[in-house]
């Protein structure tokens, strides 16, 4: 008789769910790091910065060294006031999602000012830019924001609540 190998199947590693209460839990904060400029900020500072260039390149007699110069300053200036007004009024927003409902809590200057519930069966539409890394979601004609710090924490969120809402 041929003996028989024993097959062993490994399981896939769910790495959403709570091993407590069986529910999916996702959880971030925005933003994950002291100095974080978003994909639309690069995005217009890129536009300003090739119209400056442009501007300054004629206005210095086709000059390439000044409008290089003008899209630097211009570029270190913007860098310099953005360091400033995040200091400033430091933003922090964090994000509880589970099965039954989206938890979003804003920090500002590190006192907790606003703490919004939804629940995901009121949710009425949903609309994500995985590029931009944004989305809302509007419940009972109320609009509630939410950022992500990667194209991946976007993604997962976006899967989990067209699973769980009715729009």
């Amino acid at each position: 008789m041929a003996a028989r190998k024993k097959v062993t199947r490994k399981r896939k590693a769910s790495t959403q769910k709570s091993a407590i209460s069986g529910k999916s839990v996702l959880r971030w904060e925005f933003p994950a790091s002291e100095l974080h400029i978003l994909r639309i900020e690069m995005f217009a500072l890129i536009a300003f910065g090739i119209f400056v260039f442009w501007y300054m390149y004629n206005q210095f007699e086709r000059q390439l060294f000044g409008g290089i110069m003008s899209v630097i300053l211009f570029v270190s200036l913007y860098f310099v006031i953005s360091a400033i007004v995040k200091r400033i009024h430091n933003v922090e927003e964090k994000y509880h999602l589970t099965n039954t409902h989206l938890e979003i809590t804003r920090h500002v200057n590190g006192k907790k000012v606003a703490v919004e519930k939804v629940s995901l069966s009121n949710v009425a539409l949903h609309a994500f830019d995985h590029f931009f890394l944004g989305a809302y979601v509007v419940s009972k004609g109320k609009r509630h924001a939410m950022f992500f710090n990667n194209e991946a924490e976007s993604r997962a969120v976006h899967r989990h609540i067209k699973r769980k809402s009715k729009a």
